[in-house]
């Protein structure tokens, strides 16, 4: 017998106009029609900006909500979930979601304007569960009056999903969203409910970001983490080793637990590691010639270097552009600067001794609202990192096999000690997938070629990059290349509703007869709580759903389908 499971779910609707176009074939989180608007939800209490706190906590109260546009106490959020009176409510939290309709691609500025907390989030960063507050376009956390936070990003047309969560503790209550563009025209405007959709789009494959003109090396920043506290000496960073090296895609580090995998070898944990210095390195792009004002907030000590003065192996505290030193809360400290347009070079020393660890790097100009700068204006090496080979071609193909061949060749090489290959699902984070030796003792001014496998990696997009390595040890990155893996037979593996309850229907496609198949989910840390052996005689023309009802709590969990020995994993979402 087959079961047949009814869903209820009361929405307090507010009147709404138009929707944009595509809106109505999608789904909402609640599994509804796409309409104009965003999914409201409000729940008891301040979510403290942890956006775990909507994962566990029951939503009290949905709703559509036509715009965000609150400028006086007029939410009619009702008593409870909000504490205080119907004139003045306090104590609650809002999450909503959608996406937002672009008509002609372009950059767009957005304008989060808050009392108490709220945070922003664009594309793929607003479908994660829970949200990530380090990759939020716009953080204006914190408990504070009225506040406006902009940033920019650039956008193609069509439909983006985003995700806004807000937070009011006592006091007033003010959230308004707004948005403008330069090219095409639109003037500062709370952005309207005819761009607004409750629909939530798939996951989407970031594009790799592009390094601003003149770049040799990747978009964003190089990262040099320590363990100790430098204590204000300039020269710690070169009389010590660091523990970990990698490139960051901006210096945006707002929150305690945003700088990602770093304990061990740091102390502490990764939701607050501690006594720790990293020294930050790379290049900024400057599109227009004119004064630009640069913040740098740290707790505690952080220093700021730019151009002649941030190439010195050991520059003084004397000679740094933004001094903000000793050991402090988080503490913002800015200078204005003339500049012309091109690269920059730039470092900056930043120390945690205890307690809390923030620090990220602002600018603004007459043209460009304060905001993080972002990985689009930051190159990874300084103008002195340019390393000593000449790079003919860096290629990567599906063989017929199913392997990856990644080539490259060179036309000049000195002093080059070896080739290491990178691969990312992301275009972001890459992991070393193996090493190749220079040839001959690493000094040629022939044509050498060069080529590494990557062995049955996993279908979907990868992106690949090369870091030469000189035998001084410094390295250069090259530009990622990409290539799509899709196996023959298509294999399908999907899950839905996605997020669910617990009770969802798994769907499998495209394999071929005589297969053999299974099915296991596990929970994050590991443990398998359902398995299935596929019957190769319950295949209907080469596909199955399977209709599960595990009653399973609040959080994330991992399906993995293996097909003949292929894992086809997949992310399912309990609410």
């Amino acid at each position: 017998m087959k079961k047949i499971f009814f869903y209820v779910l009361v929405l307090l609707t507010c009147k709404l106009q138009s929707q944009p176009p595509g809106c109505s074939a999608q789904k909402d989180v609640a599994n509804n029609t796409g309409q104009g608007g965003l999914f409201g939800e409000y729940v008891a209490g301040y979510f403290s900006d942890n956006p775990s706190y909507f994962t566990s906590t029951v939503s009290a109260t949905n709703r559509i909500e036509s715009t965000i546009n609150y400028t006086t106490n007029n939410w009619g959020v009702g008593i409870p979930p909000a504490t205080g009176t119907a004139a003045d409510q306090n104590d609650y939290s809002a999450r909503y979601r959608g996406s937002i309709y672009i008509a002609s691609a372009g950059t767009y500025t957005f304008y989060l304007t808050s009392d108490d907390g709220s945070f922003l989030w664009i594309d793929n960063a607003a479908i994660a569960y829970p949200a990530v507050i380090a990759n939020a376009l716009i953080n204006d956390g914190g408990l504070h009056g009225n506040v406006t936070v902009a940033a920019s990003t650039s956008l193609t047309a069509g439909l983006h999903n985003l995700q806004i969560q807000y937070g009011e503790q006592a006091g007033g209550n003010n959230l308004i969203f707004e948005y403008a563009a330069t090219s095409p025209s639109i003037a500062r405007q709370v952005v309207p409910n005819s761009i607004l959709c409750t629909g939530i789009q798939a996951s989407i494959t970031p594009a790799a970001i592009v390094p601003p003109p003149g770049c040799s090396c990747n978009a964003g920043v190089t990262s040099q983490f320590y363990t100790g506290y430098f204590n204000d000496v300039q020269t710690y960073f070169t009389s010590n080793t660091p523990v970990i090296s990698r490139q960051d895609p901006t210096i945006g580090f707002t929150t305690d637990g945003g700088w990602g995998s770093v304990c061990p070898p740091l102390a502490g944990s990764n939701a607050s590691p501690e006594t720790f210095s990293t020294r930050f390195s790379g290049q900024i792009y400057i599109p227009v010639a004119t004064t630009y004002t640069f913040y740098l907030t740290s707790d505690d000590a952080s220093y700021f270097w730019l151009d002649g003065n941030a190439v010195a192996t050991n520059p003084t505290s004397g000679t740094a552009a933004i001094g903000n030193g000793g050991t402090h809360s988080a503490t913002t400290v800015s200078a204005v600067i003339t500049l012309t347009v091109g690269l920059h070079d730039f470092k900056i020393h930043y120390g945690e001794n205890t307690g809390n660890n923030v620090c990220y790097l602002e600018y603004a100009s007459s043209t460009i609202p304060r905001q993080i700068i972002p990985q689009s204006s930051y190159c990874t090496c300084m103008s002195i990192g340019t390393l000593p080979i000449e790079l003919l071609g860096f290629t990567a193909e599906l063989t017929p096999e199913k392997n990856v061949l990644v080539k490259w060749q060179t036309a000049s090489e000195l002093n080059n000690k070896q080739f290491d290959v990178e691969r990312s699902v992301n275009g972001i984070d890459f992991i070393k997938i193996g090493s190749v030796p220079a040839k001959g003792n690493g000094n040629s001014k022939s044509l050498n070629s060069y080529a590494l496998t990557d062995v049955n990696p996993q279908p979907g997009v990868f992106y690949y990059r090369l870091k030469q390595v000189d035998i001084n040890g410094s390295y250069k990155m090259y530009n990622p290349v990409s290539v799509e893996f899709n196996i023959e037979d298509h294999i399908t593996f999907k899950v839905f509703p996605n997020p669910n309850t617990g009770t969802f229907t798994l769907y499998l496609s495209g394999v071929p007869g005589n297969s053999n198949s299974e099915i296991s989910i596990y929970t994050v840390d590991g443990k398998r709580v359902y398995f299935n052996e596929i019957d190769k005689g319950s295949m209907e023309e080469h596909s199955i759903n399977l209709n599960v009802s595990l009653g399973l709590t609040k959080g994330l969990y991992i399906a993995n389908c293996i097909v003949n020995g292929v894992k086809y994993p997949l992310k399912i979402s309990v609410e």
